[in-house]
């Protein structure tokens, strides 16, 4: 009798977790593939200001763009011979929040893209951004991401990033947003200052999800930008002990989140992979909700190998919720 009553209240979640997943699929069909235009009308609106603290590559950026990197604290001297790139030191304390309102600062620009140094972002990414802001201006636009597959550990990291980024683009689409990413991300600079005070500047990490979720609560205008030529590349962490690195920084900040939707999502989604482990035969049905979110993104995020992959990470997924939440309070985060 016991056992069927846990059956049961499994079944339940699973069943809030399909609403969770549903409600995404059905945002990010509301819009079509935007098509990228060709030329830049206006190259003065918008400015990207990239953060660093110890990077050993910088990748390389547009050139019809000023470009403001902010060298947080480095133990090494940052060098870029592009000449449409400036290097400013953070005057602020260390920290990737003060190094980004350093940055943010010092543009004068309408708009700010924020970026990460690690990225590899597309020959149309500048002009397909700008024709959006002109023709709909946004006080946020989220941008997709795709990570690259680099063998099987690779391989599941992009499985679970294309999960993360239909979610982040449905729920956008519906006008609901719960998450985005730093690394590729539009804001403009006004209302990027006027929310400063909800970035949670104790916290080290964070700056976009706490953003985002003051922009929401102050209703600002926030949209996904559903383009190609707008998403830029990630590649996956190299080792176990990088990703719980990084999980463990993402989970670490989810106790300051002020957002309902966001903080009910994340709560269905770490239940619903919970309860897969105290009921494992419902690991099957599990397996079928997220084939069915994942198989809408298969073309765009060009997610290869889908019945496999979704496969395989749903035997490991439920084991990585758990560890990274056992060690997430043991951690402590920084940039």
């Amino acid at each position: 009798m016991t056992y069927t009553i846990i059956i049961f209240c499994c079944f339940i979640v699973l069943l809030a977790y399909a609403s969770a997943l549903l409600y995404a699929v059905e945002g990010w069909q509301r819009q079509k593939i935007e098509k990228c235009e060709h030329e830049i009308n206006q190259n003065d609106m918008l400015t990207i200001v990239m953060p660093i603290h110890n990077a050993s590559h910088i990748p390389q950026l547009p050139q019809d763009v000023r470009v403001v990197i902010v060298d947080d604290h480095s133990n090494k001297p940052i060098h870029c011979q592009q000449s449409n790139v400036e290097i400013i030191p953070n005057t602020y304390q260390q920290g990737k929040k003060w190094a980004l309102r350093c940055g943010i600062e010092h543009a004068t620009t309408p708009y700010i893209a924020t970026i990460d140094c690690d990225i590899v972002l597309p020959e149309q990414w500048l002009a397909t951004i700008v024709n959006y802001l002109q023709n709909n201006q946004p006080d946020m636009l989220i941008l997709p991401l795709r990570m690259e597959s680099k063998g099987l550990f690779g391989a599941l990291q992009e499985t679970e990033y294309v999960a993360l980024q239909m979610l982040t683009g449905g729920y956008a689409l519906r006008n609901n947003a719960i998450m985005c990413a730093g690394a590729n991300l539009v804001v403009k600079r006004d209302k990027w200052f006027l929310s400063w005070d909800d970035i949670q500047s104790d916290i080290p990490s964070g700056d976009d999800m706490f953003m985002l979720h003051s922009f929401k609560q102050k209703g600002y205008k926030i949209e996904f930008l559903k383009s190609k030529e707008a998403t830029a590349h990630i590649m996956p962490c190299e080792t176990i002990s990088q990703l719980f690195r990084q999980r463990s920084r993402w989970a670490g900040k989810a106790g300051a989140y002020t957002d309902k939707t966001t903080k009910l999502v994340g709560a269905t989604m770490i239940t619903a992979n919970l309860a897969v482990l105290v009921c494992p035969p419902l690991l099957l049905v599990k397996w079928l909700i997220d084939m069915y979110l994942l198989w809408y993104g298969e073309y765009f995020f060009e997610l290869k190998h889908l019945f496999l992959k979704s496969l395989l990470l749903s035997f490991v997924y439920p084991f990585y919720i758990l560890i990274t939440l056992m060690i997430t309070p043991f951690r402590k985060n920084k940039w």
